[in-house]
């Protein structure tokens, strides 16, 4: 490609990586499906990307990934700065190698360089690829700023465009005018904070970090522009700068990962040391992205009506009997679940009261999005088997207050791992016709085996000839939990979920927080 073919909207792609800091390819390539329909190309292992803070390997790896995902559909841009010229030449070299239609690299950083090492880094650079380069003009993040007279030999050497993340507008104005004789070459702006006011000076592309959460508004402004209508672009515009602020809330990269959650998007987690942004930054986003009304509506909370509570002991187990025949035993929802709750429920033995609570968080990201509880009589006494009828009529009341509907629900308590199969989980499945899962801390019937002692082990939990349960250990060395189906899941799905959701404690956060909200300790 020639360096004026690069136009449009050409997000610098953000990557995906695991809990424990791998790069997550399942979430890489979802997030190249979710930008790659609203724009014009990718700029993939820049500053959004976390490259500088990936070994030589996995920058290698992430562009192989993103290449791979984006299937020719739009045009790559690899970044392929470093802090030396060595590691910058393999890179681009490899990009080449695996289609890569350009790459772009910001100047050598940590150290301090002069004009003349900037010079020799980029005509090294040049001379090792045969494929589009970009200078990456970053002062503020590499410490050093590329003089015009530097732009200009390194133009005369076949350079094929700068991307400008100066943040400066007369600066870029003055790099535009430096370069009028240069009318070949590609002067991109770095910002989507700035589209308008640099796509009237020239600039025919915008490498925009929103357009990783947002690539839908940022190719509505790039439409707007191209159609000429002053009045509606600008109106978008602002748009972009109130959700640019919005993405400020927090630590940017963090906060994009809160944004794409709350989208739907598995993104994964940002690379340590960023950490997710916290429960209050999460809410915080969410309710300024509901405002701006660019969240999808959620939906509220239905809870059927199956039956009365106010019945004896007899009719309970006759109620049970009938209702276990009516738990559907496998996978009913496609894909991940968007959003997944946790129930539990506190008693004050004294009073003879209940304290129910339901947390809803985003999946894969663990974040908060609601919590509700709901206070009242406990109507039945403590009775081992029965415990659903004590406890199911104050969640659900918990559960009615929802205006986000989960996708998927997790107990503490049992689900078909009950002597008439039916636990707290299933009854509540049942209640609410969603998949639920039963996650116990101990075992009403049955027996397992021998467990191993590492996260993830498993052993099924057999009654009466039948297995009924997991025992999973989700956690090394700690005590077992037990997975049981509650109602439209299968126990391999209910493992898989539960273990996901087991980030640094023996129960899963969904039910861990719906503990201490229902214990009045949630911070």
């Amino acid at each position: 490609m020639k360096a004026k073919d690069f136009r449009g909207i050409i997000p610098p792609m953000m990557t995906a990586f695991t809990k424990d800091g791998e790069i997550y390819e399942k979430g890489t390539r979802e997030i190249v499906d979710f930008i790659v329909p609203h724009v014009q190309g990718l700029y993939p292992v820049g500053s959004y990307g976390s490259g500088p803070m990936m070994s030589i390997a996995e920058r290698k790896r992430t562009a192989e990934i993103v290449v791979d995902q984006t299937k020719g559909r739009v045009p790559v841009i690899v970044h392929v700065g470093c802090s030396d010229t060595k590691n910058t030449v393999e890179l681009a070299r490899h990009a080449e190698s695996i289609g890569a239609a350009a790459v772009g690299a910001v100047t050598p950083y940590y150290n301090e360089y002069d004009q003349e090492c900037i010079y020799i880094h980029f005509k090294t650079l040049l001379d090792s690829v045969g494929i589009p380069v970009f200078l990456y003009n970053n002062p503020k993040l590499s410490g050093n700023k590329v003089s015009d007279s530097t732009v200009l030999r390194l133009v005369k050497d076949g350079i094929a465009g700068i991307k400008d993340s100066t943040f400066d507008i007369v600066n870029y104005y003055h790099t535009e005018m430096a370069l009028k004789d240069f009318p070949d070459l590609n002067l991109i702006i770095g910002t989507e904070a700035m589209l308008v006011a640099t796509f009237d000076a020239g600039a025919q592309a915008a490498v925009t970090g929103l357009g990783n959460v947002y690539p839908d508004l940022i190719a509505r402004l790039y439409q707007d522009y191209l159609s000429g209508d002053r009045r509606k672009m600008m109106e978008t515009q602002e748009l972009v700068l109130k959700v640019r602020q919005i993405t400020k809330f927090g630590l940017t990269v963090p906060t994009c990962h809160a944004v794409l959650d709350l989208r739907g998007i598995d993104a994964g987690y940002p690379r340590l040391p960023f950490t997710k942004v916290s429960p209050e930054v999460f809410q915080k986003v969410k309710v300024a992205l509901q405002e701006l009304n660019l969240l999808e509506p959620t939906r509220s909370m239905h809870v059927l009506d199956l039956h009365s509570w106010s019945v004896g002991t007899a009719e309970a187990r006759s109620l049970q009997r009938d209702l276990a025949t009516r738990v559907v035993r496998s996978r009913c929802l496609s894909g991940n679940p968007r959003y997944v709750a946790g129930a539990d429920l506190s008693v004050d033995r004294v009073r003879g009261r209940g304290r129910a609570a339901v947390v809803v968080v985003s999946y894969p990201g663990l974040q908060i999005v609601e919590v509700q509880t709901a206070e009242g009589e406990l109507d039945w006494p403590y009775v081992p088997g029965f415990l659903s009828f004590r406890e199911a009529p104050l969640v659900l009341a918990a559960c009615r207050k929802l205006d986000i509907a989960p996708d998927l629900l997790i107990v503490d308590g049992q689900g078909v791992a009950h002597p008439r199969g039916l636990g707290l989980a299933s009854h509540l499945g049942l209640f609410l016709d969603i998949p639920t899962i039963g996650c116990a801390k101990s075992l009403l019937c049955g027996a397992h085996g021998a467990l191993d002692e590492r996260r993830g082990a498993l052993t099924d939990v057999v009654y009466d000839g039948e297995v009924v349960a997991a025992a999973l250990r989700t956690r090394d060395g700690v005590k077992p939990v037990y997975i049981s189906i509650g109602h439209k899941v299968d126990l391999a799905s209910a493992v898989e979920w539960v273990l996901h959701c087991s980030v640094r404690y023996r129960l899963p956060e969904p039910t861990r927080l719906a503990h201490l909200a229902a214990g009045g300790r949630l911070p």
